[in-house]
């Protein structure tokens, strides 16, 4: 009995470092489509341009990690959601496809002439996953018109925390104490 207890402890302490953990969402996913512009002055081109408008879905044109995992790859479609961007507010979601979708919470601009640059910060989320810290940037180039965009997102895990790795040096040593309990020369 005492020895069943001891291994039932074990096992336990061996697993709650898996259980405890989270499951962030990893990789890369690229997209192609054609947007249009909006602006608050007559003439609108790339250099006072405050808004997007998302003429077609974002066709996706690689895709790996977590992405390519759940049915994400070549060919899939995205919906895209229409956004300012001055002013500038959380865009929730600002993209889906199969299981996951993107919320822009912070954007950086960059624009002239003939250019339109956008990268930005927020979370990606997936079901049965934790949500996760990710970038995004966009990129559009040319002139009058309907605009060719290619865009990129990017899930960073998290480093563990602090306490996981805690709870698995607290699995090891009990591991180990367990492993001295049961030698056959202690058991009588």
């Amino acid at each position: 009995m005492k020895l069943l207890t001891i291994k039932t402890l074990l096992a336990s302490t061996l697993l709650l470092p898996f259980v405890a953990g989270a499951t962030p969402i990893t990789g890369n996913i690229a997209m192609i489509g054609q947007l249009s512009t909006t602006c608050d002055v007559a003439v609108c081109g790339l250099n006072n341009a405050d808004g997007l408008i998302f003429l077609t879905d974002g066709f996706v044109i690689a895709a790996d990690g977590d992405f390519a995992a759940n049915g994400v790859a070549f060919g899939s479609l995205a919906a895209m959601s229409d956004f300012s961007f001055d002013p500038f507010a959380t865009v929730d979601p600002l993209w889906t496809v199969s299981i996951f979708s993107f919320a822009l919470e912070s954007i950086d601009v960059s624009q002239g002439v003939e250019f339109l640059e956008l990268s930005g910060a927020g979370t990606v989320s997936g079901l049965g996953f934790d949500d996760t810290a990710g970038l995004w940037t966009l990129s559009s180039q040319g002139g009058d018109g309907d605009l060719e965009f290619s865009w990129s997102s990017t899930a960073l895990a998290a480093a563990p925390e602090p306490g996981i790795l805690m709870l698995m040096g607290l699995g090891l040593i009990g591991g180990l104490g367990a492993r001295r309990l049961t030698r056959p020369d202690r058991l009588k």
